[in-house]
């Protein structure tokens, strides 16, 4: 399992379990910054990527300019305030991460976000370079154009700073930070022009290796689908192929997860290759079936049945992305019968038992038909949900769900929205085939939102995803290890909004 680390969530107080004041603390900081690493000690994680640049560099760099280069942020004004009083302090983040991973047993790499959007207008984060050429932009206030062969040389200088700057195993190059890289008519010549840009870097790592007598691996992080990819200007099948990567990992851009990630076409297409290389399935923090519906957090249920179908399809490894605010994503309150509440953490448990297909399948896990958000212009991509059903036909949906594991029973859960009594909506569903049957509804809400989420639109139960969450009941054994076909049609001379779809798994 491989976790990234975002520079921010470095200095968020929340994920240090700190108040401001600690920032002035040189002995504290450390103290912190250990803690969090250790979060990541003893569990099934054997790689952390710690995200060291955005629009400028989140450490004191020679090529590009940084954080610390203003004499003093506004604290209303820039959310890195609390980063450069660390640095005041004396602090290097990196370093003492860096050096935590190496007595926890962990592989400490560095990520670069390769073309970063995040406050991209706010003149005391973004790059000074973007500031002062706009005739390097895709368009008036949009992000690098990768057509430019400056543009290309100084993201160039910033990788192999990387690869010199600390004590390191590798280096990720962050493509989901973030595309597009090119207008939409020059995709396939951008192809080309990062394809060399990677050999340029493979020559730089294995320069730094023969120099330092150690291995540095390069990671790199592309959209799910190769053809997607591709569409990008990232030819990441021809990267593998060449042995210009160590690490491929596809995913999604950010919310949500992509569930159904073709690793079996990654490695299909690739094929044969220089040297040997590891395909990590992406996942992302969050989990949504439809762009505005609900949306829930990764829990152990999901991360679980991500994993059992990706490495079930080829995939070597799991990589976790925003997965980093332990006190903040991975806590609720669960809501006893007699009333009481208690504190729910699930970090830990997501940490141990999501990345490897034998605890994987040893637990309760949810395999949920996600929307793609990944998709470059031209290439047509029909979101699965929301989806209408009636009686006139079927509505036909697949989810993969990998191997179907011990005996025993599964559920379908189709979520309903929409105007309608929908406690009258009667459904038919078909898995492989052979009917469901109906069983009582899904209507747990005993997770209850902590006070930070109060208001931001996450639920944390499966039953507040839909007006009304049906389920239909099936044996083990109707599962298929690959894609299984689920047909939805309504009982009655009626229509229903599917909003939510997803097969649950307790083994």
């Amino acid at each position: 399992m491989i976790v990234n680390l975002s520079a921010d969530s470095l200095f968020d107080p929340t994920t240090l379990d700190f108040n401001e004041e600690t920032f002035d603390d040189a002995t504290l900081l450390r103290e912190g910054f250990e803690n969090v690493i250790d979060r990541y000690a003893d569990t099934q994680v054997t790689h952390i990527f710690l995200n060291a640049n955005y629009q400028r560099t989140c450490y004191q760099s020679k090529v590009w300019s940084s954080f610390w280069d203003i004499p003093e942020p506004d604290p209303k004004g820039s959310g890195w305030m609390l980063a450069w009083r660390a640095v005041r302090a004396g602090v290097d983040v990196f370093e003492i991460c860096i050096q935590r991973c190496r007595e926890k047993g962990i592989s400490p790499w560095l990520s670069m976000r390769m073309n970063d959007w995040h406050n991209l207008h706010n003149p005391e984060i973004a790059c000074p370079r973007w500031w002062e050429h706009p005739e390097l932009r895709l368009s008036p206030k949009g992000t690098f154009d990768f057509a430019h062969s400056e543009v290309r040389d100084y993201h160039f200088e910033l990788v192999v700073e990387f690869l010199q700057q600390y004590e390191i195993d590798g280096v990720e190059l962050d493509w989901m930070r973030g595309p597009p890289f090119f207008k939409p008519d020059q995709a396939e010549a951008g192809c080309k022009w990062l394809t060399e840009f990677m050999r340029n870097v493979r020559q730089a790592a294995d320069r730094c290796s023969d120099r330092l007598g150690r291995k540095l691996g390069i990671a790199v992080r592309v959209p799910g689908v190769p053809e997607h990819a591709a569409g990008f200007g990232l030819d990441a099948v021809t990267w593998a192929r060449e042995g210009l990567v160590d690490i491929l990992i596809p995913t999604a851009v950010w919310m949500p997860t992509d569930f159904d990630m073709p690793m079996e076409a990654w490695r299909e297409q690739i094929g044969a290759r220089d040297r040997p290389f590891r395909l990590a399935a992406g996942s992302d923090l969050w989990v949504r079936c439809t762009s505005n519906g609900a949306k829930m957090k990764s829990t152990p249920e999901s991360l679980r049945g991500f994993s059992a179908s990706m490495l079930s399809r080829g995939a070597d490894a799991i990589y976790l992305f925003n997965h980093f605010n332990e006190p903040k994503d991975f806590r609720f309150f669960l809501q006893a019968d007699d009333g009481n509440r208690t504190v729910e953490r699930t970090h830990k448990e997501l940490l141990s038992e999501g990345g490897e297909m034998e605890t994987a399948m040893a637990g309760p896990r949810r395999h949920v038909l996600t929307l793609r958000n990944t998709v470059p212009p031209g290439i047509e991509f029909d979101e699965p949900l929301p989806r209408m059903v009636g009686a006139g036909s079927s509505e036909t949906f697949h989810i993969h769900t990998g191997p179907a594991g011990r005996e025993g029973k599964g559920v379908v859960r189709v979520g309903l929205d929409g105007e309608g009594a929908l406690a009258s909506a009667d459904l038919k569903v078909e898995l492989n085939g052979s009917a469901t049957i109906p069983v009582e509804d899904l209507t747990d809400r005993s997770r209850s939102v902590p006070p930070e989420h109060e208001g931001d639109g996450v639920v944390w139960n499966v039953a507040d995803t839909a007006l009304r969450m049906l389920q239909f009941e099936f044996p083990l054994s109707a599962l298929r290890q690959k894609h299984n076909e689920i047909k939805i049609r309504s009982a009655r001379d009626e229509t229903w909004q599917v909003v939510w779809l997803e097969v649950f798994i307790n083994c």
